[in-house]
């Protein structure tokens, strides 16, 4: 059976630096959606001096109301690593 477009509501989250965490990540997520996701997944970027490649995570919302707040709430969102440089 094919999900209509209302029933999506699985993330990604793109262009993350190759420094960011699964557990930062998660941190920044529960401290406003905790408990309205069923799963995090995360997949680590690579930095060399060749290649550069982005980090990215997947977020199941539980609701489609979850994802409309998540994309206001971190869509163009800048973060500081612990050094007070951006990320």
């Amino acid at each position: 059976m094919k999900k209509r477009p209302l029933d999506r509501t699985k993330v990604v989250w793109r262009h993350l630096t190759p420094s960011s965490t699964q557990a930062f990540l998660t941190e920044q997520i529960d401290n406003v959606f905790s408990g309205r996701y069923h799963w995090v997944s995360f997949r680590p970027g690579k930095s060399s001096q060749k290649r550069y490649t982005f980090s990215r995570a997947y977020i199941k919302f539980k609701r489609l109301e979850d994802v409309t707040e998540f994309a206001g709430f971190f869509n163009w969102h800048v973060f500081m690593n612990e050094k007070g440089s951006f990320d």
